[in-house]
């Protein structure tokens, strides 16, 4: 995650010296993940299917991992909730990988803003036997993030403010014919993050 390289001259710019790190006492958080009760989705339905796309988050308080298969489209959906964070158990570090990235062609994602108004960072996974395409963005707080560094920073800034806010990774892959599965992840998206923001009020 390059997009967090450069926060050093953030913090500098903010006036801190030390970052309170971040959210809370190491000793407060769960020493477990719980289970994250998946949403249901209108035209999809629960798969036991599962595809490895080599990702890597680590040190999430609760976790929603299922599949569905919705129409042609099979779905994956990962979601990981902080609701504390500190040194070593952080959402936007470079230690959590949503894909492999050798399984991708591009450098870089693709950068989509949805209907909505948020942006999403989406990945073609052209080197699977089965090829995919993969959407992923933050949240902190209500508020979502397509790019790694604007997350951190806005993490900063709550730290600053001493409001600290949860803060979660939230990963689509649909695999399936491009033009489908780019449908199919437009339409399932807003249903997720409306799903998200419901289950982050009662956290």
């Amino acid at each position: 995650m390059t997009g967090v390289r450069w926060l050093p001259a953030v913090i500098a710019l903010l006036g801190v010296t030390t970052v309170p790190y971040l959210l809370s006492d190491p000793a407060a958080a769960p020493e477990v993940e719980s289970e994250l009760q998946p949403p249901v989705l209108t035209g999809c339905v629960r798969s036991n299917k599962t595809m490895s796309i080599g990702s890597s988050i680590h040190g999430a308080d609760r976790r929603a991992k299922t599949s569905y298969q919705c129409g042609d489209i099979s779905l994956q959906l990962d979601v990981a909730q902080y609701l504390t964070q500190h040194t070593g158990k952080e959402a936007v570090t470079e230690g959590n990988m949503v894909v492999d990235t050798r399984l991708v062609s591009a450098a870089r994602p693709i950068m989509r803003t949805l209907a909505s108004g948020f942006a999403i960072r989406e990945y073609r996974l052209d080197r699977l036997d089965h090829p995919a395409t993969l959407w992923s963005w933050y949240a902190v707080g209500d508020r979502p993030f397509a790019e790694a560094g604007e997350a951190k920073v806005q993490e900063l800034l709550n730290a600053v403010m001493l409001a600290p806010e949860d803060a979660a990774i939230l990963t689509l892959v649909a695999w399936g014919d491009e033009h489908e599965a780019t449908q199919t992840l437009t339409s399932v998206a807003i249903e997720i993050w409306d799903w998200y923001l419901l289950r982050a009020e009662v956290s």
